[in-house]
């Protein structure tokens, strides 16, 4: 399920409407439709140059790098979230990307209401849940995974009705960085190393 120049990574992926969307490293988007009937290879459109739309949302005095893309489907939409790094004034934006019949990607007002709903972006997992079935959360928030260069927390919380951040400290009697969104408590084959050492 590739476009036909091939990609070297995919860094983020949804499912959304019988089709499947993803972003490469080089953030070109590559839509697959998986409903073409007894054809076993689905149909692959890519929208190239995306990285070029997302760049230039930063409307600042002084540009702000994007620090991602990533795909999510949120209470049966499709939606775009841009990460900043840096001193934006908000470090993350969420869009509902149009496509043009060209090929081409589209994005025009904000989102700034997900519901119930807040999303979770990690490397290369993108979802979203609803703070009704899983109370622990805080609704209409964009919950993702910071990368460990010595920060004392591991998980920034931004409020889109507010846009207030606020950071999660990582548990220390971990001692590593997790890699997605749901790890082990402990490593998962210390124990089975363990046995295979006896």
């Amino acid at each position: 399920m590739m476009n036909e120049r091939g990609t070297s990574a995919i860094d983020t992926i949804a499912f959304h409407d019988g089709k499947a969307y993803y972003i490469d490293i080089q953030r070109n988007i590559v839509i697959c439709d998986l409903s073409t009937g007894s054809d076993p290879s689905p149909k692959c459109t890519p929208i190239f140059y995306a990285s070029f739309v997302v760049n230039k949302l930063c409307r600042c005095h002084r540009l702000h790098a994007v620090r991602g893309a990533h795909l999510a489907v949120c209470n049966g939409e499709l939606l775009l979230v841009v990460l900043y790094w840096g001193s934006h004034p908000w470090p993350a934006e969420v869009y509902k990307p149009v496509w043009t019949p060209n090929q081409r990607l589209e994005l025009h007002e904000r989102v700034r209401d997900l519901g119930d709903h807040s999303l979770f972006v990690g490397r290369g997992d993108t979802f979203a849940l609803s703070a009704k079935e899983f109370p622990a959360i805080k609704r209409n928030c964009i919950y993702y995974a910071d990368i460990a260069c010595n920060k004392p927390y591991w998980i920034s919380v931004f409020h889109l009705e507010s846009n207030v951040v606020e950071t999660i400290p990582y548990p220390k009697e971990l001692h590593r960085m997790p890699y997605a969104w749901f790890c082990p408590r402990k490593p998962f084959l210390s124990s089975l190393d363990g046995r295979l050492r006896e």
